[in-house]
């Protein structure tokens, strides 16, 4: 209902631009992650350097999961999203969380939900993959080339592209001339 009155294309358009937003917000919040995993050091530090790989990711990316799910309930109520009030206002949020629980109960299990199958499915992903994921680790050429070709692509992620400034949250609302 909240794009009725856009064309098909252009909100279809729409999607799309905000696919390099999130492609930008998920490379700088896991940008941590991606550079200690190509230090090479997951497969010579073994299982305990995996387990640490993984909380940090777990950290960094299930609170960003149960707020993109309660975003969910929060945008119908206010027609806006949540930006920054979580990082701002962090303690009035937790003061808040009773309240929550009380008034929406259903969202608040969603976003508990969200949180456990978001650990659980990724520890079921990896734990199919570890055998499977190889690297460059131990041969300095390939992990210096390798690092640089990812290195790049992340700055260029995090840019939002290729273009010739930085991606911007006022490039989010530029609108078709149509």
């Amino acid at each position: 209902s909240y794009f009725e009155e856009a064309p098909p294309g252009e909100t279809a358009l729409a999607f799309l631009r905000g696919l390099r937003f999130d492609a930008a917000a998920l490379l700088m919040l896991n940008l941590p992650v991606v550079v200690l995993w190509n230090l090479g050091l997951p497969r010579q530090a073994g299982s305990w350097f995996r387990g640490l790989l993984f909380a940090l990711f777990t950290l960094l990316n299930v609170p960003a999961v149960m707020l993109n799910v309660a975003d969910y309930t929060y945008f119908p109520m206010l027609q806006r999203r949540l930006l920054y009030e979580p990082f701002d206002r962090p303690r009035e949020l937790l003061d808040m969380v009773p309240q929550w629980f009380e008034e929406y109960p259903l969202a608040c299990a969603g976003v508990l939900a969200a949180g456990a199958v978001f650990v659980l499915l990724l520890r079921w992903i990896l734990v199919r993959l570890q055998a499977r994921i190889g690297g460059p680790e131990g041969r300095t050429l390939p992990t210096l080339a390798s690092g640089l070709v990812l290195a790049a692509l992340c700055v260029l992620g995090i840019r939002g592209g290729g273009q010739s400034g930085i991606l911007r949250i006022a490039d989010a609302f530029t609108h078709s001339a149509s």
